[in-house]
C-alpha cells in the first residue's frame, strides 16, 4: 500500500500541524553539520513525524511541509510501509504523545526517538543508508542544502 494517502484513524492528530512543525523543528536537530549520515537519519525522522502530524502518506503533501526532495520522502514512506513501522508499539507511543493536549515537546521528541532506534534496528542497511543519501541530494528540511564535503 504505497503512499495511500490518509492514514486511518485519527488524524491529523494536531490541528495547525504545519505551524506546530515550525515551531518544533526550531528547537530541535533537522541537521548535523558536518555529520552526512546524522542529517538524514535527522530528514528521515522529520518525513515520519510530518506524516503523524499531518495524517498524510502523501508524497507531495509531505515535500511541500518540508521541502525535502520528493524521491527522498516517497522513499521513506515505502521504506515505513514495508518494513511495517507504522504500527509498532513506538509509533502508538508517539501517536499518543501527539493526541494529548497539551503536547509536551520534550514527551514527543523522547518517543520520536524511540521510533527512530527501532527503524534503525529493523532497517537500516548499508544499502538503504545509499540509496537515501543519493535520493537527499545534500538537501535539508526547509530548502537549505549541506553545506560540507564528506570526508569519506
Amino acid at each position: 500500500m504505497k503512499n495511500s494517502g490518509t492514514m486511518t484513524g485519527l488524524l491529523p492528530l494536531i490541528d495547525g500541524w504545519e505551524k506546530w512543525l515550525k515551531r518544533f523543528w526550531r528547537n530541535h536537530n533537522t541537521t548535523m553539520p558536518g555529520d552526512t549520515l546524522g542529517t538524514m537519519f535527522c530528514s528521515f525522522q522529520l518525513v515520519v513525524l510530518t506524516t503523524i502530524a499531518s495524517g498524510s502518506k502523501r508524497t507531495t503533501k509531505i515535500t511541500s511541509a518540508t521541502l525535502l526532495p520528493a524521491p527522498f520522502v516517497a522513499t521513506v514512506l515505502d521504506i515505513m510501509s514495508r518494513k511495517r513501522q507504522w504500527n509498532t508499539e513506538q509509533m502508538a507511543d508517539l501517536r499518543a504523545q501527539l493526541g494529548r493536549t497539551p503536547i509536551d515537546i520534550w514527551e514527543v521528541e523522547d518517543s520520536l526517538e524511540c521510533v527512530m532506534e527501532r527503524i534503525w534496528d529493523d532497517c537500516w542497511s548499508p544499502g538503504m543508508e545509499a540509496t537515501l543519501h543519493e535520493l537527499r541530494a545534500g538537501h535539508q528540511y526547509g530548502g537549505r542544502v549541506d553545506n560540507w564535503v564528506d570526508e569519506d
